[in-house]
């Protein structure tokens, strides 16, 4: 049945765009296939630790965009792993324009969209959404609301409450956590000089109402500075400060309250055409006392081999990327580059982290160290490959991950393929 279903959409979208072929010059109407391509293999650092997957992705996309007043864009995607069952996702639709008016330009979005605050150190996940813009001279505001309840459970990385967890685990609950987020963002560009300046507000609301739910509600600050320091060096940074509300069952009514903080700081360093060297420090804060773990409201990678969460862990980073030849006539060597990537880990509290294996019992401290090495070739504009494999030592100590038996070292390896028709 669900094969079915996923050629249906197949079949409808593909007519639909060979439609619109026909008056794509009269319409602005763009359409297209991506298809992307996973396989890895990874050691989780026990003994017979060995784990195996592959994925494939298949995007159908659409735009019309007749003038700068109206665009439509239209994304559905399918995954294809080997045992899981297949079922096509509705990923972007929405509608947004930019408006100019007599005072400055006026901006929305309303649909499904990308919601982004913090560089997705806070917040980068689709949601039903309605944003507004408005821009004048040296200063943007943006207001929005957007609400996660309509997408499938499958499809969202947001923090999890216990009653998260449990509707995830229930065959019968098909859609992700009733929950609502709304924003207040101004941005100074070019403040003073080249620095730009972004200060936000940022709520989470749990709108479950069952008497035997667990409710999760969060309140986030944001501010942010980036620009040139001198020559060819950059910076960004970035702070988040929050408040938790996290109220228990009827049953159990316990209540954890507290607040959190992060800060990133990145350094983007460019020596010579085509290299970027980049240092980084980031730390989330952890359970102590008054004090929570950082809690965003959806948790991008922090790492490679190593995947813990933001929260309670404190990271240092450096990496080099250099395209090999980016001097050269032809689009095909243009398109290879190689990265080095290293980085430390902290754990700042003796309180868990967000990493599946790591014992909750462990100290804080030095977690270990993670290598990378990256290889990206993209001949042409529509077809790229990469190719990644790291290590991670990890800290042996009986404080570390020797306390549960994950003492070995720790790698993956993983090629990437992409085409776009």
């Amino acid at each position: 049945m669900r094969r079915f279903r996923l050629r249906f959409w197949v079949v409808v979208i593909s007519a639909i765009a060979a439609g619109l072929g026909g008056v794509s010059g009269a319409y602005a109407v763009e359409y297209g296939l991506n298809l992307d391509n996973r396989t890895e293999i990874r050691h989780a650092g026990t003994e017979n630790g060995y784990s195996y997957s592959q994925a494939d992705v298949l995007r159908l996309w659409l735009r019309i965009h007749p003038n700068e007043a109206f665009r439509l864009d239209a994304q559905g995607a399918a995954g294809f792993e080997p045992g899981e069952d297949i079922f096509p996702d509705l990923e972007i639709l929405s509608l947004s324009g930019i408006v100019p008016l007599a005072s400055g330009v006026f901006g929305y979005e309303l649909g499904r969209t990308v919601v982004n605050v913090g560089d997705g150190l806070l917040l980068n996940h689709p949601a039903d959404a309605l944003l507004l813009q408005y821009g004048r001279n040296a200063m943007s505001v943006r207001i929005g609301a957007g609400y996660f309840g309509f997408l499938r459970k499958e499809s969202v990385s947001l923090i999890a409450s216990g009653s998260d967890l449990s509707d995830s685990a229930d065959d019968g609950q098909f859609f992700a956590p009733r929950r609502m987020i709304s924003l207040v963002e101004i941005a100074f560009p070019e403040l003073l000089g080249l620095q730009s300046l972004l200060v936000a507000y940022v709520r989470q609301d749990d709108l479950r109402t069952a008497s035997n739910a667990e409710l999760l509600d969060t309140q986030y600050l944001v501010a942010a500075l980036a620009g040139p320091i001198a020559g060819s060096w950059y910076y960004r940074l970035l702070g988040v400060g929050g408040l938790l509300d996290n109220r228990g069952r009827a049953a159990d009514p316990a209540t954890r309250t507290g607040y959190f903080y992060f800060g990133d700081l990145s350094l983007d360093w460019f020596p010579v055409d085509h290299t970027r060297v980049a240092f980084g420090v980031r730390v989330g804060s952890g359970e102590d006392g008054d004090v929570v773990a950082y809690a965003p409201i959806s948790e991008p990678p922090n790492g490679t081999v190593f995947q813990p969460g933001l929260g309670n862990v404190a990271k240092v980073g450096l990496s080099l990327d250099r395209r090999v030849f980016g001097g050269a006539r032809d689009e095909a060597l243009r398109g290879l580059s190689l990265g080095l990537d290293a980085a430390a880990y902290m754990r700042p509290t003796d309180a868990p982290v967000r990493e599946s294996g790591l014992s909750t019992s462990a100290g804080a401290g030095y977690l270990g160290t993670e290598g990378l090495i990256r290889a990206a070739f993209r001949p042409f504009s529509d077809t790229g490959m990469t190719a990644r494999g790291g290590v991670f030592v990890p800290h042996r100590g009986p404080d570390g991950f020797e306390k549960d038996k994950r003492g070995e070292v720790q790698w993956m390896a993983r090629v990437e393929f992409s085409l776009a028709l």
